[in-house]
């Protein structure tokens, strides 16, 4: 836990800044990883109605047997 400061100390252009960029590069981030999950679950969908397709195909084309 950071220690709490005993003085008051103003804010500086610079240090509002650095807070401002240091939010913004954690906002993408977060951003990017429910991106990548969204896309991974898509492509997982779309990869198993392809292999239910494949299933469906062979067994009424007689390739997987009686």
């Amino acid at each position: 836990m950071p220690d709490i400061p005993t003085e008051s100390r103003v804010l500086t252009t610079d240090d509002i800044d650095m807070i401002a960029e240091r939010a913004a590069r954690k906002a993408l981030d977060l951003v990017m990883i429910e991106v990548g999950r969204s896309v991974t679950k898509k492509v997982f969908l779309l990869a198993g109605l392809l292999a239910l397709a494949v299933v469906t195909w062979a067994a009424k084309s007689g390739l997987l047997g009686d």
